[in-house]
């Protein structure tokens, strides 16, 4: 390879003279190209410095050739390297910290995937994630009975989340459910959150079961209740502070005398063309010791017998939280925004958001008109 003998005396003299020595302009390196050109006589230095240029770029040649060629051998080495450190490393770290990461990996999911993958993936995950209780505290209506089952017995005694999903109200899928809720209800004791993906027949099953005492209950999500049954629950639920909801009817119903104890509320709307925000306002006046509230609409527009100044009730006491955030998308209506400012008119907060992300507008609020009810789009 050219360059390299060049490259070699240099490295050489870095030794022997240091880098200082090494790279004065009067060192050369080898015999440069120059020698051997039938180059116009300069006068010195002229002549000199040509030589030691040349001479300098000969060696730089061999240099950038062996660098590139270090290079790629150190990403081979790095790709081949890899698995084999994270592999020495999972061996060298405790068995405590590493079923402290896969606790850290859990409240990262949402499903009980991650922990049967985890509990594959060798004698040692297994063997570990066996003893970590909390990889196996989720139990879904959509699982085998027998993981469940295996779920349970693997959890010992602390909290579970209990997902109750898919629930067309079909014979097949109420027992199924029906099913789900024998084997988990014995447990209410220790339910944690409650997820409620369909409404279907789960109100019909839970009175039918007897299931009302949730006495370490926190967490309800409440997911497409549009057309709430005529169904009452008397449900204990002493420690609830957190609801999520998509469409839900549950504030309205079975949760309305626990109101006054949630501190965190989200609920979304979509496709609602006859919203009654009085009904919406309602609830959360009854909401005393909110902290925390968010409420998305996408594509709302007011109810017809609601006009912007039809009052519900007298507004509260002004009430300071410390997160909120209102998120309007789609079809806006400027009476819907207007109605929906002046019922949450008593709130305020440390940290609040307000968009309005309109796609379309079919009646469009102008800046002045957002101005008067306090908003502006973002």
């Amino acid at each position: 390879m050219e360059g390299v003998d060049n490259l070699l005396n240099l490295v050489t003299l870095v030794k022997s003279d240091g880098l200082d020595g090494a790279f004065t302009e009067d060192v050369l390196y080898g015999n440069p190209r120059s020698e051997q050109l039938s180059f116009k006589p300069y006068p010195e230095p002229l002549q000199s410095l040509r030589k030691s240029l040349e001479d300098a770029k000969i060696a730089m040649v061999a240099l950038n050739t062996l660098k590139t060629h270090l290079a790629k051998k150190i990403r081979n080495l790095q790709r081949r390297s890899g698995p084999l450190v994270l592999e020495d490393g999972i061996k060298r770290t405790p068995d405590e910290v590493l079923a402290y990461i896969f606790e850290i990996g859990h409240h990262m999911s949402t499903c009980s995937k991650f922990s049967l993958l985890v509990s594959h993936v060798s004698h040692r995950f297994r063997q570990l994630s066996l003893r970590t209780p909390l990889l196996w505290t989720r139990l879904s209506s959509e699982a085998p009975k027998r993981q469940n089952e295996t779920f349970i017995s693997r959890s010992g005694y602390l909290d579970v989340e209990v997902a109750l999903s898919g629930l067309s109200g079909g014979p097949r899928s109420v027992n199924k459910l029906k099913s789900f809720l024998q084997l988990t209800g014995p447990l209410s004791g220790r339910w944690s959150r409650l997820l409620i993906l369909n409404d279907g027949a789960v109100r019909d099953i839970f009175k039918e079961l007897g299931l009302s005492n949730f006495p370490r209950l926190q967490y309800i999500y409440h997911e497409n209740g549009r057309k709430v049954r005529d169904v009452h629950l008397d449900w204990k639920i002493p420690l609830l502070s957190q609801f999520e909801g998509y469409y839900s009817g549950f504030l309205k119903g079975e949760l309305l005398p626990f109101l006054s104890k949630l501190t965190r509320i989200k609920l979304s709307f979509s496709n609602d063309f006859d919203f009654n925000v009085a009904s919406l306002a309602q609830v959360l006046y009854r909401s005393s010791n909110l902290q925390d509230l968010t409420l998305e609409f996408q594509d709302c527009q007011l109810a017809r017998s609601q006009s912007i100044d039809s009052g519900t009730e007298p507004h509260p006491d002004p009430l300071h939280l410390e997160l909120m955030k209102i998120v309007i998308k789609g079809s806006i209506d400027y009476k819907f925004t207007a109605s929906l400012y002046d019922s949450l008119a008593y709130l305020t907060a440390s940290d609040g958001t307000i968009q309005l992300e309109a796609l379309s507008v079919p009646s469009k609020p102008s800046v002045s008109q957002l101005r008067h009810v306090g908003w502006e789009t973002t």
